[in-house]
C-alpha cells in the first residue's frame, strides 16, 4: 500500500496561545511515474531535460484508477523554462533553467507542486453529509489547484498561452474530500522576466454557505522543491537591506517545530538552496511571515521522490463566502547573492505600521469576533453585540524607535471608556502582560483619530513583530454596540 504522507502546513499562530494552533499535517502519496518529452515551443510538451514536468501516468493509491496523462503548457524566455499542467488545475509542475532543463519542482503527489491553497471553515467540511478523509478532516474547507487526496483532479475552465504569459482559470478541488469541487475559481497569471517568475493568483469565492468563519493560515503560495534544495534560508535580523548575516534552517521532521521553521523576514523573501547556495526564493513585497522546512531525510532525490523542501509566505486571513482575494509573488532562481541582488533592487518595504482598511482587512483577523463581511468599504465594521474581542494584525517586523506615535482612527458605540493596543516582540509566545497601552475613547459612535505617544511606554522598544487591538475594554455587549476602525497606523 502506498504511503499516504503529504507535506502540508497549517501554520501555528504566532501570538496567541489561547487562540489555539493548527498542527502541521503530512499528506503524501507517491506518483511513481515519469514521462518523457521532446523539445518543443511554448505551449507544447517537451523540455531539454526530457521530462514534461507533469504528473504522467500511474494510478491513484486511494481509488486505484489511472491518473490522467500530463497536459503541459510551457513558456521559455531563454533563461528559465516553466510549465503548468492543465490536467492538474494549472499548478506549476516544472521549473528549470533553459540550459540545464532539470526540474526543480517536487511532484510526489497532486498536492505538492507550486500552487495556490486556501483555508476556511467549517471544520470538518462535509457538504451534504459527505465526510472528508479522516486524516485531513481538521483542514476544513481547503481548495487547492491540483486536486484532492482521493486523486480527483481540479478542472481548468480556461487557459491561454501566447508564449509570454500563461493564464489559467481553475475550479479547484477540496483537498480532504472525495470529488468535491470548490464553489469558487482560482485565476492564475504567469510571466517570466530574466531569472524570475512573476505570478498572480486571484480567488473568486461564491460559496452557498454564507457564514463568516474564523481566520485560518493561508499558503500564499505553497512551494515544494526537490530534496537537494533542503537548505532553507532567509534574513531574520533587525538590520534588513544591509547584507547582514542570513538565517539557515534544515528542519527535517513534522515533530520539529511542527515540520517547518516559522521566520519573520523583514527583507520579504525566503529561499530553498542546494549546498552550492543555488536554488529558488519566494519574494513577496511587504510580506514578513514565512514557513520553511524539509520533509523527509534524504539529501538526494528528484521530482517523484518523497523528500521535499517546502516554503510558503503565510498569513491568517478571513476568507469570506463571496471574497475576491488576490496576491502576487515572484520566484527568483539563482544563487543567494543573485536573490539578494534582485530583492535589494526592488522598492523598499514600509518601515512602520500603516494599516488602512480601504478595500480589505490588511491581513487583520479576529479572536472570538467577526466583522460585517465582504466587501470592505473604508472601515472594519465590528459588531459588539456579544462584547469586545481581540483584533490581531499580520506578523511584520518594525523597530519601535521608528514609531514614536500610533494613531487609531475609529468610531465606538459602547459603554467602554478605554481601548487597548497590544504588541509582540521576538520570542514572545503570545501577547504578554506588560506589552500594551490603554487609551481613552469616546463611545458616542462618532469618528475620531486617537493619538498614542509610544515614547512614554517603557516596553515599546526593540523589534516589534505583531500588533493587536481590543477596541472596547470591558464591553459586555448589547444591541446596537459597535466599533468601526478606518486605520491603525504610525501616521495620522
Amino acid at each position: 500500500m502506498m504511503v499516504r504522507r503529504r507535506a502540508w502546513v497549517l501554520i501555528a499562530v504566532v501570538g496567541l496561545t489561547f487562540a489555539g494552533c493548527y498542527k502541521y499535517e503530512e499528506r503524501v502519496w507517491r506518483t511513481p511515474s515519469n514521462q518523457g518529452g521532446t523539445p518543443g515551443t511554448p505551449g507544447t510538451p517537451g523540455t531539454p531535460g526530457g521530462n514534461t514536468g507533469g504528473s504522467g501516468p500511474g494510478t491513484s493509491p486511494i481509488t486505484g484508477l489511472p491518473n490522467p496523462p500530463a497536459r503541459p503548457s510551457y513558456i521559455d524566455n531563454g533563461s528559465l523554462r516553466l510549465s503548468v499542467d492543465l490536467n492538474m488545475g494549472g499548478a506549476i509542475t516544472y521549473l528549470a533553467t533553459s540550459a540545464n532543463g532539470q526540474n526543480l519542482v517536487n511532484n510526489w503527489d497532486s498536492g505538492r507542486q507550486i500552487q495556490a491553497s486556501f483555508y476556511a471553515g467549517p471544520t470538518p467540511f462535509a457538504p451534504g453529509g459527505k465526510q472528508p478523509h479522516p486524516q485531513w478532516q481538521e483542514l476544513g474547507w481547503n481548495p487547492i489547484m491540483s486536486g484532492d487526496v482521493f486523486g480527483n483532479r481540479s478542472k481548468v475552465l480556461e487557459s491561454r498561452n501566447d508564449g509570454r504569459e500563461i493564464y489559467v482559470k481553475t475550479v479547484p478541488m477540496i483537498w480532504p474530500n472525495d470529488n468535491v469541487a470548490g464553489e469558487c475559481t482560482i485565476e492564475t497569471w504567469i510571466t517570466l522576466d530574466k531569472n524570475t517568475v512573476k505570478v498572480r493568483h486571484r480567488l473568486n469565492n461564491n460559496r452557498s454557505d454564507t457564514k463568516q468563519y474564523s481566520a485560518k493560515p493561508q499558503e500564499l503560495p505553497a512551494v515544494f522543491l526537490n530534496a537537494p534544495f533542503r537548505n532553507v534560508v532567509a534574513y531574520t535580523g533587525a538590520r534588513p537591506f544591509t547584507n547582514d548575516v542570513l538565517t539557515k534552517t534544515s528542519s527535517q521532521t513534522v515533530n520539529e517545530i511542527f515540520g517547518g521553521q516559522p521566520l519573520i523576514s523583514p527583507e520579504n523573501w525566503m529561499a530553498m538552496v542546494n549546498d552550492a547556495n543555488w536554488g529558488v526564493a519566494v519574494y513577496k513585497p511587504n510580506h514578513h511571515y514565512f514557513i520553511g522546512g524539509i520533509f523527509g531525510t534524504s539529501p538526494i532525490g528528484d521530482e517523484y521522490d518523497f523528500t521535499t523542501a517546502y516554503i510558503t509566505p503565510s498569513a491568517y486571513e478571513v476568507i469570506d463566502y463571496n471574497i475576491q482575494y488576490q496576491y502576487d509573488y515572484t520566484l527568483v532562481v539563482g544563487t543567494l547573492d543573485d536573490i539578494r541582488k534582485y530583492v535589494y533592487a526592488q522598492p523598499r518595504p514600509k518601515l512602520a505600521p500603516d494599516y488602512r482598511f480601504v478595500a480589505d482587512r490588511q491581513s487583520w483577523w479576529y479572536y472570538q469576533g467577526t466583522d460585517r463581511g465582504w466587501p470592505i468599504k473604508n472601515e472594519l465594521d465590528l459588531p459588539l453585540d456579544n462584547g469586545s474581542f481581540l483584533m490581531i494584525g499580520p506578523n511584520e517586523m518594525y523597530q519601535a524607535a521608528d514609531v514614536p506615535k500610533m494613531y487609531i482612527k475609529g468610531a465606538f458605540k459602547t459603554d467602554a471608556t478605554q481601548a487597548r493596543l497590544r504588541w509582540m516582540v521576538p520570542k514572545d509566545p503570545e501577547f504578554v502582560a506588560g506589552n500594551f497601552v490603554d487609551f481613552p475613547i469616546i463611545g458616542d459612535g462618532q469618528y475620531r483619530t486617537y493619538e498614542i505617544d509610544m515614547t512614554k511606554v517603557p516596553t515599546w522598544k526593540g523589534s516589534i513583530i505583531q500588533l493587536g487591538f481590543e477596541p472596547a475594554l470591558g464591553e459586555k455587549g448589547g444591541a446596537g454596540k459597535f466599533a468601526k476602525i478606518q486605520s491603525i497606523s504610525s501616521k495620522p
